[in-house]
């Protein structure tokens, strides 16, 4: 078991959920579809790519700039550590399992 990898999808799927109901609470507009893409594409990533790690990595790294981006997580620190910070660090456990995964 590669647990860099588990360790990175469980955060995944936690901030799936995390984000899902935070657009659940917005009412439906433009601004809910926005939060709901980010969600949307790590599912993506999570089923397309499940068995390359590097390639989810690089996937997750454009994620993390685009929540950088669209939704100026710079502004303020709490909001780029709770929206951004949690994509940069599973894409970085994607990276350390392919390592793990060429060591076994």
């Amino acid at each position: 078991m590669n647990i860099p990898v588990v360790m990175a999808r469980f955060l995944l799927v936690a901030y799936c959920i995390l984000l899902l109901l935070f657009a659940a609470g917005r009412s439906i507009s433009e601004d809910a579809y926005a939060h709901l893409l980010v969600p949307v594409m790590i599912l993506m990533v999570l089923v397309i790519l499940a068995d390359r790690y590097v390639m989810s990595s690089a996937a997750l790294l454009i994620l993390f700039g685009y929540t950088v981006w669209y939704f100026q997580t710079w502004t303020s620190p709490v909001i780029f550590l709770t929206v951004s910070v949690p994509i940069a660090v599973a894409a970085v456990l994607f990276l350390i399992g392919t390592r793990a995964r060429e060591e076994e």
